[in-house]
């Protein structure tokens, strides 16, 4: 029990309650929650219907039981089937294969689902907690999640600052139910590193903002393509002259939306810019 004056504060069920001197409960509340941190937890999927997964490539490891234990998945071998509400979770330590040009594989999905947490632990297995650079894995999650029934990756964490060569393209390209995209924290590109990215996810409206000042060759080629829903923008950079760095970016976004620029940017109008027809706004931050 907690006395603040003369308010008590007791625990009631799963709630607290205050009440004063005359033992009138006058205010029920929770706790607050702590915030998960998911750059700190494995690659885990939400089923929003019942469906199984599988991977292709290579074998890794899941868990149904928040990581308690695991079993292991061959390569393009169904999950045991996930209930919609329940969640699989996933490790391993893979090398991607630059001289081949792929990653390290791709998930394929039979039912709808939300992607959350980091999906480094395939690259790292259990080491995968804090990395902020990818230098050295080029094509690390190249179309990982490549025309999957992903809805939400808004609490998939990718918290690398410095990428490597193609390490998240095609990552979510054809995921045409992907309505609310992961963070890009990164400030250091390299070579395609967002190629074709999102491309065809019809469903988006939101971009996630882009921070770094420097673009680099092909970082942003194709990388909201076809995204018909599209239509907000903010992307920073003050340097976007490398080769091929816009080419066809926003080809066929929505007809209508708002850009938010830095305001040193100097940016054509089109789909290799800003999308004729937005509103431009100049970034305050």
């Amino acid at each position: 029990m907690i006395y603040n004056g003369s308010t008590k504060i007791i625990k009631i069920g799963n709630n607290n309650a205050a009440y004063d001197t005359t033992k009138r409960v006058y205010q029920y509340y929770r706790p607050a929650e702590q915030e998960t941190d998911w750059s700190q937890e494995y690659l885990t999927f939400l089923a929003l219907e019942d469906g199984t997964f599988k991977f292709s490539g290579n074998s890794v490891s899941y868990s149904v039981d928040g990581g308690s234990t695991w079993a292991s998945l061959a390569s393009n071998t169904d999950s045991p089937t996930i209930q919609a509400g329940n969640k699989i979770m996933f490790k391993a330590e893979l090398e991607p294969s630059p001289l081949l040009s792929s990653g390290i594989g791709s998930f394929y999905s039979t039912g709808r689902f939300d992607a959350m947490g980091n999906p480094y632990s395939l690259l790292y297995g259990d080491n995968f907690r804090n990395v902020t650079d990818l230098t050295g894995k080029d094509f690390a999650l190249y179309s990982l999640l490549i025309g999957t029934r992903v809805v939400s990756a808004k609490n998939l964490s990718l918290p690398a600052t410095t990428l490597s060569s193609d390490c998240y393209a095609y990552m979510f390209s054809g995921c045409t139910s992907l309505a609310e995209a992961p963070e890009l924290p990164a400030t250091t590109l390299a070579r395609n590193c967002y190629n074709t990215m999102f491309r065809h996810c019809s469903s988006l409206t939101t971009a996630p903002e882009l921070p770094a000042a420097t673009l680099v060759t092909q970082c942003y080629y194709n990388m909201f393509n076809g995204c018909t829903s599209l239509n907000y923008i903010k992307m920073l950079a003050t340097d976007a002259y490398a080769v091929n760095c816009l080419s066809y970016w926003v080809f066929y976004v929505a007809s209508t939306g708002t850009f938010v620029k830095h305001p040193n940017a100097n940016l054509e109008s089109g789909v290799n810019g800003i999308p004729a027809g937005w509103t431009v706004q100049t970034a305050t931050e």
